[in-house]
């Protein structure tokens, strides 16, 4: 049986949302982009109003990143500049010689060129296109458990690190399993039922 640790990503490793301060990022180098503000604040409310679906309501905000033509090179300035938002404990904690994933809802194009760093991390995140489409569901919740199982046949979870109780069934499959806010981490004590 393989022994691996679990990170979610926002909130967790990194200090805020990546995809927000993606999308600020974004506009700051490229005004075009400020176009999508209001498409993305109507659907913001639908979604608060339960209205839309995660899935539309996220494929509606990627869709800025049609008008990057070099969405590549902007990601890697991003990771450049926002360095610093790593949570230290997540630096402190990584090891290589401890097998490693990070699950989350967050897309895969913004998250991989940052863990790719790491050559123990194995990324688990929500797959979006270059027109901002999803193409498989939303990485959270009973999802993250499902597409960890697919990844890895004969594991258990010896560390699990969140900042959210979307990731309770991550939780509950955790041998240890830590809750961050603002870069504290907590132990999780869950009681199971036997």
């Amino acid at each position: 049986m393989n022994k691996i640790d679990v990170y979610d990503f926002d909130g967790t490793i990194y200090n805020g949302d990546s995809s927000i301060d993606f999308f600020l990022y974004a506009i700051k180098k490229k005004k075009s982009i400020i176009k999508y503000l209001p498409k993305i604040f109507t659907i913001m409310i639908l979604k608060c109003l339960g209205l839309v679906s995660t899935k539309s309501f996220k494929e509606t905000f990627f869709s800025f990143i049609k008008e990057i033509e070099n969405l590549e090179e902007y990601v890697k300035e991003f990771w450049k500049m926002k360095r610093e938002k790593i949570n230290k404990f997540f630096l402190d904690n990584i090891s290589e010689n401890r097998k490693t994933y990070v699950i989350s809802a967050s897309p895969e194009f913004l998250l991989r060129p940052y863990l790719s760093e790491f050559k123990n991390i194995k990324l688990i995140a929500t797959k979006v296109d270059r027109n901002g489409k999803i193409n498989e569901e939303n990485c959270k919740g009973q999802k993250k458990v499902e597409l960890l199982k697919k990844a890895e046949q004969d594991f258990e979870i010896e560390n699990f690190y969140t900042d959210s109780s979307s990731d309770l069934p991550l939780v509950k499959l955790s041998k240890n399993s830590y809750y961050i806010k603002k870069g504290r981490v907590k132990k999780w004590n869950l009681i199971r039922k036997n």
